[in-house]
């Protein structure tokens, strides 16, 4: 019986992607077990076996959220275990890029999860973003928007951070940041104090544009801010400069 079993192993590869969920029992069908290493398991066959009594037919689509949720756990201590071994001093801010599975469940079970761990999403079109939207994150964790952007897609962003998002908007073209000016001019305003004193006294429109990473510790203990932020964002305000005074001529 062993040597059948080895052999079923080495058949279907089950040590190449069974990752410690899935193996091969004694009677030699394939189970599942809900984390690594875990002495419970559930055996595949007998599954299947007692749908077909109940009736229900192939194709079936079985679902095992346990392994999800075991992975986020996985992922975030290897983080951790990173981040103390190096005396790291930001933090770890995952984000699930939606490309991979749009699958509801699926994406749920990540967030039910990750939400111990402030896990966020990523967003690369306008549909992502539009069910990144439905989904419920934690406050502090982030919805990352990446790919080709144009306005509507910029709109969508605006919208989800009214929505109590943290969107961080990946800028890869001047034309996108067109967009998010536009906007700013059409309907954003600040919520600093100061702005408001700009526009009474000065006349003028205030733009935002926050160079502070997640990990900066902002009006906190420890605040920081590294210099190649500042250096990014001087290179950011003369590209903004030039494109507004090209536009104004």
């Amino acid at each position: 019986m062993t040597t059948a079993i080895e052999q079923t192993l080495e058949t279907y590869g089950i040590e190449n992607w069974g990752a410690g969920y899935f193996d091969v029992n004694r009677k030699g069908n394939l189970i599942v077990r809900p984390a690594e290493g875990d002495s419970r398991s559930a055996d595949l066959k007998e599954i299947v076996d007692d749908l077909a009594r109940r009736g229900i037919g192939a194709p079936i689509l079985l679902r095992f959220p346990q392994l999800v949720a075991a992975q986020v756990r996985k992922l975030q201590r290897a983080f951790s275990r990173s981040i103390r071994e190096f005396e790291y001093q930001g933090a770890h801010m995952c984000v699930y890029p939606m490309k991979v599975n749009q699958q509801r469940a699926l994406v749920e079970e990540y967030l039910r999860e990750g939400s111990r761990y402030d896990f966020g999403l990523e967003a690369g079109s306008k549909a992502e973003l539009y069910a990144a939207m439905a989904l419920e994150q934690t406050p502090d964790s982030l919805l990352v928007l990446n790919g080709f952007k144009d306005e509507e897609f910029i709109e969508l962003a605006f919208a989800s951070a009214r929505c109590g998002k943290k969107v961080v908007i990946v800028i890869e073209k001047l034309s996108e940041l067109d967009h998010v000016l536009n906007i700013v001019e059409r309907q954003e305003g600040g919520s600093i104090p100061i702005v408001s004193q700009f526009r009474d006294i000065l006349g003028v429109e205030t733009l935002l544009l926050g160079l502070a990473r997640s990990d900066c510790r902002a009006h906190s203990p420890n605040e920081n801010f590294p210099l190649e932020n500042l250096e990014f964002g001087l290179k950011m305000n003369k590209a903004i400069l030039r494109e507004l005074g090209a536009n104004h001529r």
